[in-house]
């Protein structure tokens, strides 16, 4: 993605997208189809981070550790 941060948005609906590249500048928000109230779940799957809402997956950041992640 490039220098600097980027700040990724989750909406409900749409498919679950891969990102590439994410680093401890960037962040994770919801967008406005996804109610502030819903529970996002973060899980481990090799080297990827897995994010989730309900039971539908949202996003696998490639390479990326659980601690780096930043949901706002």
């Amino acid at each position: 993605m490039g220098s600097g941060s980027t700040r990724f948005i989750l909406d409900a609906g749409v498919e679950s997208v891969t990102i590439y590249e994410y680093s401890g500048d960037d962040s994770i928000s919801r967008g406005s189809t996804l109610a502030a109230n819903s529970l996002l779940s973060v899980s481990i799957s090799g080297d990827d981070t897995l994010i989730s809402a309900g039971s539908d997956l949202s996003a696998t950041l490639k390479s990326t550790q659980l601690n780096s992640v930043n949901i706002i």
